[in-house]
């Protein structure tokens, strides 16, 4: 049973509840009497049935304008928040940005296979730091390349969850590349062990505030044979991070930034595991 299900037939029940407490068998009798040849029990249980269908019917409704309307949800755990929230990654403000790029930290905009889309996460960054010297700031950060070559032209490459520290923005290296520079995951649970990379280093370099992700490997990267949903990777993040013993301490969050276009339902958070 879904949420969205459970929570109208909560608000449901507690409306109908409310209704049938104070509101004396008299009054509902005086109001609603459907049938003279009854009694007045047979009746009572009839207006009672309709309160409560009623009543479900209402929180249907106020559930699908709250679901349409609302932008964020907020999960808590023991000292820890993580929020998921519609928005625009760049407009996130007191916060740190993680920023993801392949393995290779590839920085070539255009259409190949093997360069960076101009409308994901990563081609709007380099398109907003156009002086951008990413081989300088790894360098600065003593960032070691792994000892095996990318598989994409035998090329540098960095372990997946590494980041780089620039200002507030956190460079992450993440897809591995195939042999066509097309971003991938050859298993979920390399997927998996990237986000654990990726999360001990945000605790390393975290400065007190709020970290800002998107939805890591929602756009061309495929993952395994069957790439999950958007819906799927929200719940994969966030069970992944619950794991990870060093969390944000509370009142600073993880927040998981995503678009409502991309078809993912704050109510249906947590379905997906």
């Amino acid at each position: 049973m879904s949420k969205f299900f459970k929570r109208s037939v909560a608000w449901g029940v507690t409306i109908a509840t409310t209704i049938l407490t104070f509101l004396p068998d008299s009054i509902i009798l005086e109001k609603v009497k459907l049938f003279d040849k009854w009694t007045d029990d047979q009746n009572l249980l009839i207006d009672r049935i309709g309160i409560l269908i009623a009543a479900f019917l209402v929180s249907l409704l106020l559930n699908i304008l709250f679901d349409r309307f609302r932008c964020k949800t907020t999960i808590k755990g023991n000292g820890y928040s993580i929020q998921v929230k519609y928005g625009d990654l760049f407009k996130c403000k007191k916060c740190q940005k993680v920023i993801p790029f392949d393995e290779c930290f590839t920085t070539k905009i255009g259409m190949a296979p093997h360069e960076i889309k101009a409308a994901s996460i990563c081609g709007q960054y380099l398109s907003k730091n156009s002086n951008l010297d990413v081989q300088k700031l790894i360098a600065d950060a003593g960032l070691n390349p792994d000892e095996e070559k990318s598989k994409f032209n035998n090329q540098t490459k960095y372990e997946s969850g590494l980041i780089v520290p620039y200002g507030d923005d956190l460079l992450l290296a993440f897809a591995k590349l195939d042999i066509n520079g097309k971003g991938y995951f050859p298993t979920r649970e390399a997927y998996l062990d990237s986000l654990a990379v990726m999360w001990s280093e945000i605790y390393k370099y975290n400065q007190q505030k709020d970290v800002c992700i998107p939805v890591l490997g929602g756009g061309l990267t495929s993952i395994g044979e069957t790439t999950p949903t958007q819906q799927e990777l929200v719940d994969l993040i966030i069970e992944s991070y619950k794991l990870f013993t060093h969390k944000i301490k509370n009142p600073q969050k993880l927040r998981i930034i995503c678009r409502r276009k991309d078809d993912i339902s704050l109510s249906k958070i947590g379905e997906m595991i």
